[in-house]
This record gives structure tokens, C-alpha cells and sequence, in this order.
């Protein structure tokens, strides 16, 4: 049972625009008057909504192109119509040039954040004391009510971002992070694919709440439902409640970060069942790209928690209490040791980014640590160290894709100790990761090699695992991302690798390729192919050939069921599908 009803998201200042006012509201209509800044004009093209406790005007509104949940420089504010209580959007404006290919459907699939700051006006209940913030997760084109009741879906955006994540290939210590300049792009567009179905797939639970999607995203006031309002209001009181857990959590970082809080999906059962609700859970999430030093890196850091419980009264209790008046469960004061002592899970990512040290290549160094309380009682815990170089390569010809992006990684877990508490921890190990991708209007596909190797490796002797804190500028970096792009070698030069193997190492060579909509550029269709070679105690060597086909249902690789062919004939059986993968050197 999934224990997160909020999730709370800090993202560094810096990073965020200014307080004007643009947002997103999928509108099924198009105004075509001239572009104007005026609070009282329509403005071209223009997306429109509401921003519902009571209709509120005075709030910042924005489209999260991204799916970060902050507000990037990109990703202006909507404009506030005093007249008819409406934000609107002008996504064709020079507004959102930041943003390749961005179109009106575009912004209709993306999720809008209403920021409600103190000194708002709520026509019900007069100038809003207390900030707090709500979401709207699209699942139908149409005029957007943003209510407390809009982002309770908000929680797919984890799993859709996941198995997006999946699909790529990125393995538990990497996280899919998306430019606002690609806020239409390929990834973006098949992560609101995934969310939209989500949500849409939930219609069946909500008959048995009595209730529907079409009345969650009702502008309840315009219906009169008085009991839907009454609802709307305690659910704010919660919202408003997250805002200090936020400032706790801000506090502890020197107030650096922004946050944010939402509800989920599972919510639902308290809100809409037949007690009083006096707690919901939340889950905290920190994004945060810092200011570069003088050596031209960037503090980055990923943070998540789950479990914990926010009670009415603004104390915090373990996500495990099962009472049903959560002022029965043990509480604790909202302290930033506290939620740290009682949360369930967390993981966090953190390091360093330099985009200078090589032309055209974007490096990052972090480290990953997690922890999750098992239903057995036991600990589960993990720690690795990343280091990471991606980039664009450069084509020309007419048969050249749109895009060429390059990976290359090193992933080991050597040389750390994880608590005696834990119960369960991963056994030491060194992964070589390389990957390219082409990318195409209709079409996307990637092309890598996973190598697992041991310290005393043939393959890569010496690979730098030292790259952590004060120690990343010691590397070579323009040798390591030399050696690592040799190791990108076609199916058919692989063997000389493979016999270079010590025991207990393997490589992985993988193709996917994937069809996309010309419409909205979602993934349609696809394939997975890897072919496994393993060295065995008796230096032998073993061959798989693995072939992976499409989920109509969630719409991605089905990773979960594949033909296999072993031996002999699995080099045939991969190569006929791999080897017409085209580097464009």
C-alpha cells in the first residue's frame, strides 16, 4: 500500500522567474486579438483558467514544461484578467521562445502550479493569511478549474516519470532530468502520455468514492456544491499546514531552496470516505542546481522521502499508523530531526555539475545514498558514487537525424560502508555505461553498452572512482570520456572485449528503438534487443540474446516478459537486429 498523499518538492531560488503572471489551462478555443500585457485583454492563443478555493485572484500561475514543479526561467507567469477572474496564457508569444517546438496542445498536457501567496483574495473567505499551493494534472483538453482537488493525481508524475526512466535504460542511481528547452520534446511528451492514461485509468476507483473525474475538475462554486466546498477548504487547511513543514525543511538547507506540497491519488479514501480525515501523508523532494564557483561547477542535489503523516494540527506522525483518528497516533513536533527520524524511505543524489571542462560535453559527479524500511522490518539500504558525461553530436548530411545524444558513465559502490542497521545492502560492484541516441521527428533510437567489471578490469584498467567532493578536479576528464567513447563499439567488434573478461564480470549491448506520434511526439511502438555475454568461474563464456516487445497498456518496452535464445545462435539472432544501428561517424 503506497503511503504518499503529498509530495513536497524544494528546488533552489535562483533557478525560478519572476512573480509575473502567466498560466496554463487547456482551453478547446483560440483567441486571435493582439498580444498585450494589459490585465484586461484576451491575449492570442490563449489557454485560460481558474483558480479555485474560493475563485482567487492574485496568485502566480505557471506551466511546468519540465515536470520539475518549479518555476524555471522559460516558463513566464500567466496573465491575470480582472474582469472575468482568469489566468491566461499566450503560448505563442515570444514569452516562450525558451521552448523548442512549443504549441498550444503542448501546454494543454502539462501540469499548472497555482502559487497563492499571503495578501491574495479569495472572494469566499476574503485575503488569503497563510500561503500554500495547488496543481492541476491534465487528463482532458478543456478550460482548467485549479483546485485543491486538481492535483491529487499529482503522484503519477512519480511512476510516469519512472517508467519513462525504465524505457531509457536508467538504472536506480540516475534520474530523468528534462530542459526546459525540451519541455515539448520526446521525454516530456511521453511522461504526459503515462500521466494522462494514469489518471484517466483511476475513473473506475472513483465510482467508489461517489464521485468522478469530471466533478473533481468541476468548478464546484459554479455548481453550487456546497459540500465539495467545504471539503475544498479543509484540504487548503493541510496545504497551508505543508507550508511550514516546507519552511522546516527550507531552514535546514539555509533557506536556499523553494518547496513544494501537493496531494495524491490515495488521498482520496480519506477525503471522500465516511470519517472525519485528520491526517494525510506527504513526501519531501529537493531539486536543486546552485550557483557555479570559480572552477565552474554547480552544488546539484536530488532529494525524496516518503512516509510521513501531517495531521490537522500541524504535527507530523510515522506513515505507518493505522488509526483513524490520527490524533491517536504518537506526534511529533514538525522538526527537520524529526521528519528525518520517522520517515519510511528516502534517496538522494548529490554532487556536482561543470558544463565548461570539456566543449560540449555537460559532467556531473554525485553520490547516491538511500534507505527503505521493509514490511519484514528490516533496512534496506545503498550508496554508490556517478560519474557522468552527456552531450550532442554533431552531423551533417541530408540523412542526419534531428539529434544525436551521447552518455557515457561510471557507477561503482567501492570503499562505502552503510549502517549496521541495515539489513539488506548491495555487494560491491563497477559499471562502464555507454549509450547513443539517435533522434528523429518520428522515431528514436539508441544504441549502448553496459560493461560490469571488477578492479583488476582488462577491459578499463584503472577507471577513476575518485571523482567525489574536492577530488573531482584531480581527474583527467578529457582521458576518461576518450576511453570511455572507445568502448562504444559496434556488436561486431565486441569480441575482442569479451575475451579480455575476468570472472564474474559481463557486458550488455543493447538496441531500442521506438516510434513516435507525429502529433504530440509520445512513443506509439518499440523494441528492445540485448545480447549478454557473462565469463563464468571456468573462464568460459555464456551468450543471450534477449528481445523485448511493446506494452500497449502502459505504453512502453514490456521489459517484464522477453524471448531469450542462449548459445550459440544468440549472436546471430541479436546481430541481425543490432547491427544496422547507424553512428553517423
Amino acid at each position: 500500500m503506497k503511503t504518499v498523499y503529498f509530495i513536497l518538492i524544494t528546488s533552489i531560488l535562483t533557478a525560478c522567474g519572476g512573480g509575473g503572471s502567466d498560466a496554463v489551462n487547456p482551453a478547446t478555443t483560440s483567441t486571435t486579438t493582439s498580444t498585450t500585457t494589459s490585465t484586461n485583454t484576451p491575449v492570442a492563443s490563449s489557454i485560460k483558467s481558474r483558480v479555485i478555493d474560493g475563485y482567487i485572484s492574485g496568485a502566480n500561475v505557471f506551466i511546468d514544461f519540465n515536470y520539475n514543479l518549479i518555476q524555471d526561467i522559460g516558463e513566464p507567469s500567466a496573465v491575470y484578467d480582472e474582469k472575468d477572474g482568469i489566468y491566461g496564457f499566450d503560448i505563442e508569444s515570444d514569452k516562450y521562445s525558451a521552448i523548442s517546438n512549443v504549441t498550444i496542445d503542448c501546454a494543454f498536457d502539462r501540469i499548472q502550479v497555482a502559487e497563492v501567496p499571503v495578501g491574495a483574495i479569495d472572494a469566499e473567505l476574503g485575503i488569503v493569511d497563510e500561503p500554500f499551493t495547488m496543481y492541476h494534472v491534465p487528463y482532458l483538453d478543456g478550460n482548467v478549474n485549479i483546485s485543491p482537488f486538481t492535483g491529487i493525481f499529482l503522484d503519477f508524475l512519480s511512476t510516469a516519470k519512472d517508467e519513462v526512466e525504465t524505457s531509457l535504460n536508467l538504472k536506480d542511481d540516475q534520474s530523468l532530468e528534462i530542459s526546459v528547452a525540451d519541455g515539448c520534446g520526446t521525454n516530456a511528451n511521453n511522461i504526459a502520455a503515462k500521466l494522462t492514461s494514469k489518471v484517466l485509468s483511476f475513473e473506475n476507483t472513483l465510482d467508489s468514492y461517489g464521485t468522478s473525474l469530471g466533478q473533481l475538475y468541476d468548478d464546484y462554486i459554479a455548481s453550487n456544491n456546497n459540500q465539495r466546498k467545504q471539503k475544498a477548504e479543509k484540504m487548503v487547511g493541510f496545504l497551508k499546514n505543508a507550508e511550514k513543514v516546507k519552511s522546516v525543511v527550507d531552514a535546514n538547507y539555509g533557506n536556499k531552496y523553494k518547496s513544494r506540497l501537493s496531494l495524491s491519488d490515495e488521498s482520496l479514501a480519506k477525503i471522500f470516505g465516511p470519517d472525519d480525515f485528520t491526517s494525510l501523508p506527504f513526501s519531501i523532494w529537493i531539486n536543486n542546481v546552485g550557483n557555479e564557483d570559480e572552477n565552474g561547477w554547480k552544488p546539484v542535489m536530488t532529494f525524496f522521502t516518503t512516509g510521513l503523516k501531517l495531521l490537522s494540527n500541524g504535527k507530523i506522525a510515522k506513515g505507518s499508523c493505522v488509526e483513524t483518528d490520527a490524533n491517536n497516533c504518537q506526534q511529533f513536533e514538525t522538526t527537520y530531526a524529526n521528519i528525518m527520524d520517522n520517515i519510511e524511505s528516502y534517496a538522494s543524489y548529490g554532487g556536482s555539475k561543470n558544463d565548461s571542462i570539456i566543449n560540449g560535453v555537460s559532467i556531473e559527479s554525485r553520490f547516491r545514498e538511500s534507505k527503505t524500511r521493509e514490511n519484514a522490518g528490516g533496512l534496506s539500504c545503498s550508496k554508490a558514487a556517478k560519474l557522468d558525461l552527456q552531450g550532442v553530436k554533431s552531423c551533417e548530411g541530408e540523412d542526419c537525424p534531428t539529434k544525436i545524444k551521447f552518455e557515457y558513465e561510471i557507477t561503482h559502490n567501492q570503499g562505502f560502508s552503510v549502517s549496521e542497521a541495515c539489513t539488506n545492502s548491495d555487494n560491491p560492484y563497477l559499471y562502464i555505461f555507454t549509450q547513443r541516441v539517435n533522434e528523429a521527428t518520428t522515431s528514436d533510437d539508441r544504441y549502448g553498452i553496459q560493461y560490469s567489471l571488477k578492479s583488476d578490469s582488462e577491459i578499463y584498467k584503472n577507471p577513476p572512482v575518485n571523482f567525489l567532493g574536492a577530488n573531482k578536479n584531480n581527474l583527467n576528464y578529457t582521458n576518461t570520456f576518450n576511453t570511455i567513447e572507445g568502448l562504444l563499439v559496434a556488436m561486431g567488434n565486441i569480441d575482442p572485449l569479451a575475451q579480455k573478461l575476468n570472472d564474474g564480470e559481463f557486458i550488455t549491448i543493447f538496441r531500442q528503438t521506438e516510434s513516435k506520434s507525429s502529433d504530440n511526439g509520445s512513443s506509439t511502438d518499440g523494441n528492445r534487443y540485448q545480447y549478454v555475454i557473462n565469463k563464468q568461474s571456468d573462464e568460459s563464456l555464456t551468450y543471450s540474446c534477449q528481445e523485448y516487445g511493446w506494452n500497449g497498456t502502459s505504453n512502453s518496452i514490456d521489459l517484464n516478459n522477453k524471448t531469450e535464445t542462449n548459445g550459440a545462435n544468440a549472436y546471430s539472432t541479436c546481430y541481425n537486429k543490432m547491427n544496422s544501428f547507424n553512428f553517423f561517424n
